[in-house]
């Protein structure tokens, strides 16, 4: 049981972070956010990227850098994709 417990823990979080571009891209689209204001809130972002429930550091690597890597992504496909 730990095991399924451990998966979940591990595939819930990684199912929503591969979302995040979409989900940024939307918003972007609806005119609520700008890449701009992605910029200026990046370290408030990544702060939030690092926290994760567990206390193994090597599960807050594997989630958190992937994370502000599809941040920076998304800023950039929204500020000269989106916003000419």
């Amino acid at each position: 049981m730990d095991d399924l417990n451990f998966v979940f823990m591990l595939v819930l979080p990684f199912g929503v972070l591969f979302n995040l571009p979409l989900v940024l891209i939307v918003l972007a689209k609806l005119d609520f956010i700008t890449s701009a204001m992605l910029a200026k809130k990046r370290k408030y972002i990544i702060l939030l990227a690092v926290i994760t429930p567990t206390t193994d550091i090597l599960s807050q690597c594997l989630l958190a850098l992937p994370m502000i890597a599809l941040l920076e992504i998304s800023r950039l496909i929204i500020r000269y994709g989106l916003h000419r």
